[in-house]
């Protein structure tokens, strides 16, 4: 893994405002069990395009799994808004 951190680490250096690296760091992270960072990296994607909808839905689903419910159907709202 301490490969991979580097390359994304990399990738984010050269283009931090790129919202699908941010959610392929998070998903990688969370797979790690490096949850406290995976979630920063869910809402730097979040926050770099709110309308990204793959990173609406995977943070949903990961506050979901961390018990977060009422923070899920949040997000989960914003998912439905930004395919309505």
């Amino acid at each position: 893994m301490l490969l991979s951190v580097s390359k994304f680490l990399r990738a984010i250096e050269l283009d931090p405002d790129d919202q699908s690296t941010h959610l392929s760091f998070a998903l990688a992270l969370e797979a790690t069990g490096q949850q406290k960072w995976a979630e920063e990296e869910y809402l730097r994607c979040c926050e770099i395009d709110p309308n990204y909808l793959p990173g609406l839905r995977h943070y949903s689903e990961y506050l979901r799994k961390t018990g977060r419910v009422m923070d899920a159907e949040q997000f989960e709202s914003r998912a439905r808004a930004v395919t309505a």
